[in-house]
């Protein structure tokens, strides 16, 4: 072959086809720079996410709860009780692979300082998570043991809840916040660290004692996560494998069984990070400029939709919400973006508030269980409330669903002392136990969870004191709380302690004038679907009709507020056995029922019936 003629040839077409040549020169030229732009920008992103997680401590083992499934639903893994401080105790006394451990509980919300107020996340932790997660204090003071202990209400805070709080630039050491209804005290603020590899703000947290958040946010008992640092990089393997046998034995996971934990460590998300920034620079160059639009949410029309995801939607049909609303144009390119990000399993049921200058990442990382903008509603659990009217409340208020609440209440067994000889199967069984208050909950809500949230109210409400003075009484929780749940639903507001001296008298004097039937309206209302008692249900067989069985009924008819309970536990020393409702809305009491008769022949009210 003469190379020599070839070359002539194609210079003498060249020449010919100057302007031709130029565009496909041109055209080369561009795509080869794409080409190079894109692979230097995926192996430049790589360098740095790999910097910056080095900077976030290279050493660092992450510990979660595995996602798994309770009642046929699979579960998230941020639901999921497995980890407990047991755990924690263990791994900081037999791992020998590890240098610093740290429990890590938290949650997100707003915080605020006067008329300022932020999203944020708290974060509970003790003082290892520091050298763990390679965070310092610039200003002020690191919280003590002596504080984890107390659970006291004392944090540290990073620059930029600093700047959102303290906009007239006050010395933010020794303030109050508030992060929901809790103050915290801050006594330092970290060394500022900024963004990291996956534009998350390194200064936007509360750091807390992790006994802080699990008692007074959570209410929860078990840890999201431990936290730990192997002594060296070369050594997180074998740290992995030691932590892994440590909690499959503390777990009593059996040979062959899947482990009910996650365990990663940096280096492991480094390689997998590496990996998806080699996979996305591919995609990227291959996608164009309409993709990218999209991936990166560029020129679309301003607005921000609320988008609420139930347990029952799958991913598809979370993208289906995304694209219907205007967030997204791409399904396809959506779910390929998810996938090789891992950020499938992230997205959790709930409402967020999402707007279309989010990109790819953003709307996922906003749909999140960690996700600071997660909506979050108050619930207010009125005083008497029965646990139907309360599961239909948090129906209603999209919480979560009657069924799924009714089964949590019939078939969990919850790890308290005062449930421990309430039998399963019946979801009033948890009648009078779930404690009347003001609740945050996310829209929707873990019914487990939910449920959880307000026996842990009700543990704390009734402190040992307390259950010592009945135990003193010779009667049981169960009992009190049966009474107090009478007295609730008959009482006009200030007569508690004489409603139940009345249904002590009754129930203690077998010779008085009920002989020992408590004779209480409100328990036939209990079993006639809440309307107001007749005459003729005085005569429905039920074990909770107090006029045909003597003695108290086999539980409470709703769930009473502290007065009540106080009430039950110290009645009015008095010698009533009856009373009744005057025109002055009032009840007036009485020794004898002839007593009764006869004030209730002079008002008003009684007279037509």
């Amino acid at each position: 072959m003469n190379y020599k003629n070839l070359i002539k040839i194609a210079l003498k077409a060249l020449s010919n086809n100057k302007f031709r040549g130029f565009l496909t020169m041109l055209g080369i030229i561009i795509g080869v720079a794409s080409v190079i732009a894109m692979l230097a920008i995926g192996q430049g992103s790589k360098r740095s996410i790999r910097e910056q997680i080095s900077e976030m401590g290279s050493n660092m083992i992450m510990v979660h709860p595995g996602a798994g499934r309770f009642g046929g639903v699979r579960q998230s893994a941020s639901s999921m009780q497995t980890l407990k401080m047991e755990d924690y105790q263990t791994i900081i006394h037999e791992a020998s692979y590890i240098s610093a451990c740290s429990p890590v509980v938290n949650s997100s919300g707003q915080v605020v300082n006067g008329a300022n107020n932020a999203p944020t996340s708290v974060y509970g932790i003790n003082q290892d998570y520091m050298e763990i997660r390679k965070y310092s204090v610039g200003e002020g003071e690191m919280f003590t043991d002596q504080d984890i202990r107390r659970a006291a209400k004392v944090c540290v805070v990073g620059k930029t809840v600093v700047e959102n709080l303290f906009t007239n630039g006050e010395d933010p050491l020794g303030k109050t916040i508030r992060f929901g209804k809790i103050p915290f005290k801050i006594i330092g603020v970290l060394t500022p660290k900024g963004y990291n590899s996956m534009g998350q703000d390194q200064d936007d947290l509360i750091l807390a004692p992790y006994t802080t958040v699990q008692k007074r946010i959570l209410a929860i008992t078990y840890l999201q996560g431990i936290f730990a640092s192997a002594i060296s990089e070369e050594m997180s393997g074998e740290a992995i494998d030691e932590l892994t046998a440590i909690l499959r034995q503390n777990h009593k996971i059996k040979a062959g069984d899947d482990d009910d934990f996650n365990i990663r460590s940096q280096e492991e998300l480094s390689s997998m990070l590496s990996s998806t920034t080699d996979l996305m620079t591919i995609l990227l160059a291959c996608i164009g400029w309409v993709a990218a639009n999209d991936v990166l949410a560029l020129n679309k029309e301003q607005k921000t939709v609320t988008v609420t995801i139930s347990s029952e939607d799958s991913f598809g049909d979370v993208a289906d919400m995304l694209k219907e609303n205007g967030l997204i144009e791409y399904k396809s390119l959506f779910n390929l973006f998810a996938t090789f990000t891992g950020s499938k399993d992230e997205v959790v049921p709930g409402t967020f508030p999402l707007n279309t200058n989010m990109d790819y990442r953003a709307l996922l990382t906003g749909m999140s269980a960690n996700s600071s903008s997660k909506a979050t509603i108050s619930v207010t659990i009125p005083e008497g409330y029965t646990i139907d009217q309360i599961f239909s409340l948090l129906e209603e208020r999209n919480v979560a669903s009657v069924e799924d609440l009714q089964d949590m209440a019939a078939n969990h067994d919850y790890a308290f002392s005062f449930l421990q000889d309430i039998e399963l199967g019946d979801y009033h069984r948890l009648e009078g136990y779930l404690f009347p208050d003001t609740y945050e909950f996310t829209t929707p809500e873990n019914p487990l969870y939910v449920i959880n949230k307000m026996l842990v109210q009700f543990d704390a409400k009734v402190t040992d004191e307390m259950r010592q003075e009945i135990l003193n009484s010779g009667r049981s929780i169960h009992e009190v709380l049966t009474v107090a749940s009478m007295i609730e639903k008959e009482t006009d507001g200030n007569d508690r302690a004489d409603i139940a001296s009345v249904i002590y008298n009754r129930l203690n004097n077998p010779s008085g004038g009920t002989q020992r039937y408590p004779q209480i309206d409100a328990t036939l209302a209990y079993i006639n679907g809440g309307n107001v008692p007749t005459d003729a249900d005085r005569s429905i067989d039920s074990p909770y009709n107090t006029y045909l069985y003597p003695g108290l009924p086999p539980g409470p008819i709703a769930n009473p507020g502290m007065e009540s309970i106080q009430a039950a536990m110290n009645p009015a020393d008095t010698s009533y056995y009856y009373y009744a409702l005057g025109d002055d809305n009032t009840h007036h009491f009485f020794r004898t029922y002839s007593e009764m008769q006869s004030f209730m022949a002079s008002q008003e009210r009684y007279s037509n019936s």
